[in-house]
């Protein structure tokens, strides 16, 4: 027996030793399995990376276009979600504009199937967040005031206006402002800070001699926002007083009251004014709800080209670059592209320039403009069009363009000139004033916002000395970042005084680290001379921020949040007080949140 178990165990040590160099030459195999997954993770890695950050632009709005670019994007990068043995999983991360890619594979086994190993899955997971161009100006679905129409009963603002019952948490029918363009022939001095060609005086910032470095062939840019529950529905956008007509900042150029018998226009049906001697007039009782004061700011040596004014909305486009939007056609199926051209006065024995005769807005009269009248300090329908997906349309406002296209004297379509990335050399003067609003179907008002877009060329004329507005909307993602902030031209107001700029956390915000504003700074203009970090509150005064431009940085809470679900939440505000002072302020508005747009967190 003991002969037969040193037999056995001679048996076993041939056994092993015949076994072993194949039990090496397995785990050697496998070996080059295993190396070859990890090779494998890092090129899905890449992939998931590459996808979670071209996909998430789209986001917070869209999250099916974005599960569709990221699985593009992932298929370029060699895991195809049609391919049996890949799935590219997209879903949103924590935070509204965060998204979250995972690609899993399969891949089989070369050796490790010698083992009883055919095959080993792998995951690789990428999480990007997007802070998108921030909306300034306005979450409701009308930028600027919201002038009534007809009677000037609240009533006659439409369905689907912003101020129905209940309205928006931060909206108002009167924000105290207007949008505001000049011509190119005006100087940058006078508050215009992109569509103005010269500068017409000296130290300017963003100057060059008289030439102005900073002039934007393409003009200025809204965004009308859409959600997905206004998809489909038919969307009125609006303008209010898009014609120039020079009525002078406070409208002392306009008709008496005594001209008029709240009648002037009843046989047009375009025409709201039942209360004409309001509405048209220098001195009726609600001439400062409709009195967007246009007129020739600065030096105007002589009558000067009246100002165009081009109006274009452009598509929603993946890029989410106005430049490259092609133009929205409206519901009659022609593009979205109107001027207004604008009525130039003439000038008294004294130079100065003579008022409107009344006569231009009755209907009876022989020197009625029905062109003028119909959207003179009226509302008037720009484009009806129906929006095929959610997110951001675009309309491209300019004065460098002009007049062409089809139409009247005043009004004209379809100039393709407009759409052009460049201006023409037509050279007119003058500031512009207006609104905006989109007026939805009943109900869908909070579904639709009109903000400014990067730049905001607003005017303030209002009697009250202090004006508060929505300046920016900053939502979760941008936590721990800051806002770069910068007003031009501030404070022309009457005598030599000032006032104070100061700016406000949302409503609705939430945090708990350290009070706000914890380290908001200031530079230029008068930002040397009382400045109040506390507050986040800097001083403003005619004298030294003429033609100059004041920046503000403000802290966003590295815990920040908000209601990032409703386009009426998450907006810092902005508060203008000039107390004593008549104000009659063209300035233009620059506010960004710094920092990457897309980052890959995880």
């Amino acid at each position: 027996m003991r002969r037969r178990r040193r037999d056995e165990r001679g048996a076993v040590a041939l056994l092993v030793g015949i076994l072993m160099p194949l039990v090496l030459v397995g785990v050697s195999a496998f070996a080059i399995d295993i190396s070859r997954w990890e090779l494998e993770r890092q090129r899905m890695q890449t992939a998931a990376d590459a996808a979670a950050a071209a996909a998430v632009p789209y986001l917070p709005y869209d999250l099916a276009s974005a599960t569709t670019r990221a699985r593009q994007v992932a298929a370029r990068n060699g895991y195809d979600h049609n391919d049996p043995d890949v799935e590219v999983l997209v879903e949103r991360g924590v935070k509204p504009g965060q998204l979250r890619v995972e690609i899993v594979s399969r891949i089989h086994n070369s050796f490790g199937a010698m083992m009883g190993v055919t095959s080993a899955t792998l995951k690789a997971v990428a999480v990007a967040d997007y802070q998108a161009p921030a909306p300034m100006g306005s979450p409701c679905n009308t930028f600027g005031n919201e002038p009534t129409a007809g009677s000037g009963a609240s009533s006659a603002r439409p369905i689907g206006s912003a101020h129905g019952s209940p309205p928006f948490q931060n909206c108002s029918a009167q924000p105290q402002l207007w949008a505001s363009v000049q011509g190119p022939e005006t100087g940058k001095v006078q508050g215009d800070r992109y569509q103005t060609r010269g500068c017409e005086a000296s130290g300017v910032a963003g100057c060059s001699g008289p030439a102005n470095d900073e002039y934007d062939e393409f003009g200025y840019v809204f965004v009308v926002k859409v959600e997905q529950a206004a998809v489909g529905s038919v969307i009125d956008l609006q303008l209010f007083d898009p014609m120039f007509l020079n009525t002078g900042q406070t409208c002392a150029l306009l008709p008496s009251s005594s001209e008029f018998d709240n009648n002037s226009n009843a046989t047009n049906p375009h025409v709201h004014n039942s209360d004409a001697r309001s509405r048209y007039t220098r001195n009726g009782s609600g001439s400062d709800d409709f009195c967007t004061g246009d007129s020739f700011p600065g030096q105007v040596a002589s009558i000067p080209n009246r100002v165009v004014t081009s109006f274009v909305l452009r598509q929603q486009v993946d890029s989410q670059d106005p430049e490259e939007a092609p133009v929205q056609a409206g519901v009659d199926g022609t593009g979205c592209i109107r001027q207004y051209g604008g009525l130039s006065t003439s000038r008294d024995q004294y130079g100065n320039f003579a008022r409107i005769p009344a006569a231009v807005f009755k209907a009876s009269s022989g020197s009625y403009i029905p062109d003028l009248a119909q959207s003179f300090h009226n509302w008037t329908s720009f484009c009806r069009f129906q929006p095929d997906r959610a997110g951001d349309y675009y309309l491209q406002v300019r004065t460098n363009v002009g007049l062409g296209g089809s139409g009247s004297t005043y009004t004209r379509s379809g100039n393709q000139a407009a759409l052009a990335p460049t201006g023409n050399t037509y050279q007119g003067a003058g500031a512009n004033a207006f609104s905006i609003r989109a007026v939805t179907p009943g109900g869908l008002e909070r579904s639709v916002a009109v903000s400014g877009y990067e730049h905001m060329p607003i005017y303030v004329n209002a009697p009250s000395a202090t004006s508060t507005f929505n300046l920016l909307r900053v939502l979760p993602g941008a936590a721990g970042r800051r806002i770069s902030f910068e007003f031009f031209d501030a404070a022309d107001i009457s005598g030599t005084g000032g006032g104070t700029v100061r700016v406000s956390m949302p409503d609705d915000a939430t945090f708990t680290g350290a009070a706000f504003p914890n380290g908001c700074t200031s530079d230029g203009g008068a930002a040397g001379s009382g400045h109040s970090s506390a507050i986040c509150q800097v001083p403003v005064s005619k004298s030294a921020n003429n033609g100059q431009v004041q920046r503000m940085s403000i802290p966003i809470p590295a815990d920040y949040s908000c209601n990032a679900l409703s386009l009426d939440g998450c907006w810092y505000r902005v508060t203008i007080s000039f107390p004593g002072a008549t104000v009659t302020d063209q300035t233009t508005w620059n506010a960004r949140i710094l920092g990457d747009p897309v980052r890959l967190i995880e």
